[in-house]
């Protein structure tokens, strides 16, 4: 993988965008309106562990 920032070192463990909005929206959870989600990059600088660039999930949600 390129990118160093901290998170699974194996693309198997990381959720992919549809993953995580079913787990957000799907049947289960309560009803969501999705006010804006994106995939985008941002350099992290959390901890020793996580910290550079990284590609993150951006989701904000608006419950009904």
């Amino acid at each position: 993988m390129p990118l160093h920032s901290g998170g699974p070192k194996s693309l198997d463990l990381l959720f992919d965008l549809d993953e995580v909005l079913e787990e957000l929206t799907g049947e289960k959870a309560p009803q969501m309106n999705i006010i804006h989600i994106a995939v985008t990059s941002t350099v992290l600088d959390e901890s020793e562990l996580h910290k550079g660039q990284a590609r993150v999930v951006r989701i904000h949600l608006q419950r009904d």
